[in-house]
């Protein structure tokens, strides 16, 4: 009912648009697709849907449930999970979040309660951290499993028009002080967010809008113990000025930096090391009609935790100005960790007999 309410808010906010696009994190993907499917309730009475959302796009959403939800419902398991988040075993979310829950096996009824087909576009964002405590062999977010959250695993779904994302999100100690989990850690990821903004684009490209950023990733591919410079270009294409831009750097995973001698100009935070998941900062300022400011990271790519051949070192950079306009970019490069040096050698033949003479290549 809740969702009904604001998708109406949002319309009336916006009286040339009929259809909104819906974001759900976690349950609130499930309380977006409650309302898809009719499932709301005002005072006892069924809500129904009312044709107005155009893409429903869930991001680390239980669709199939939380297999922690019953090791958080028991006495051994409810202090560990209080450290996920701050997890509550007793909450009747995590009871209805249960696999075997009433609430989850009435949503993904599909043949009662059927999802929209038309005109709906359906995306799940997939967020995975290698490396579980609780299930090493489960990818996932250490929360949710990678199954869990991509809707086409509910049964009857595939046949919905629905695209899914992988992407792998770091725990960062502003949002996870367990270091065990990224769950909690999604909705503030420059990556998902960079993702997001592509998502609610129009098919034709970004929205014509007046900040926008520009980023790039050089040597690519780079090796292990290069500097791997990331270029980000901040610009204002409008006619009139953004005031108070501020740029996000995310430091992707393998690299780390030094602001003072590795950022040009020094993030805000001029005498702190950056790693792996630490988000950099610029006060850019403002930024007049037509003028665009560029901002220069050089890390260094790991030579002792070597990244292994073929991984993409990609990072992510958002823009912000005072009056809420935003733009995000994304860049990367793929790690080279072939040997550089090789030697080849070869028998000219073999067997060989005694007397012959034998050459080697």
């Amino acid at each position: 009912f809740e969702v009904g309410l604001v998708i109406q808010k949002v319309l009336a906010a916006n009286p040339s648009a009929t259809k909104t696009c819906l974001v759900g994190h976690s349950m609130g993907g499930l309380a977006a697709r409650a309302y898809l499917q009719s499932l709301g309730e005002r005072n006892g009475v069924p809500v129904s849907y009312g044709g107005n959302v155009a893409k429903l796009i869930t991001v680390d959403t239980p669709h199939l449930g939380a297999g922690i939800a019953e090791i958080c419902d028991s006495v051994v398991g409810a202090p560990f999970c209080a450290l996920l988040g701050g997890i509550n075993g007793t909450s009747v979310a995590v009871d209805e979040l249960k696999p075997a829950s009433p609430a989850l096996a009435q949503l993904n009824n599909l043949t009662a309660n059927p999802l929209p087909a038309a005109a709906i576009d359906y995306v799940s964002f997939v967020g995975k951290k290698p490396g579980l405590i609780l299930n090493p062999l489960v990818e996932g977010d250490g929360i949710v499993s990678a199954e869990s959250q991509n809707l086409a695993n509910v049964t009857g779904a595939r046949s919905l028009p629905h695209t899914a994302y992988d992407f792998y999100v770091l725990s960062r100690s502003d949002c996870d002080s367990s270091g065990l989990q990224s769950h909690t850690c999604v909705t503030s990821d420059l990556c998902v967010w960079d993702e997001l903004i592509r998502q609610l684009s129009p098919a034709q490209g970004l929205p014509a809008d007046q900040l926008k950023i520009a980023m790039t990733a050089s040597p690519d591919p780079v090796r292990p113990g290069e500097q791997l410079v990331f270029r980000m270009t901040v610009a204002n294409r409008g006619g009139t000025d953004l005031s108070d831009v501020v740029l996000r750097f995310a430091t992707p995973d393998y690299v780390s930096f030094y602001a003072p001698s590795d950022t040009l100009p020094p993030a805000d935070d001029i005498l702190r090391s950056f790693s792996a998941g630490q988000v950099a900062r610029w006060t850019l300022g403002t930024l007049f009609a037509g003028q665009s400011r560029t901002v220069v990271v050089s890390a260094t790519v790991a030579s002792s935790s070597v990244p292994p051949d073929g991984t993409v070192i990609r990072a992510c950079a958002l823009a912000v100005a005072s009056d809420g306009r935003s733009a995000a970019a994304a860049s990367g490069a793929v790690v080279d960790n072939t040997a550089p040096l090789r030697l080849a050698m070869a028998a000219d033949h073999d067997p060989v007999g005694a007397g012959e003479t034998l050459s080697y290549t």
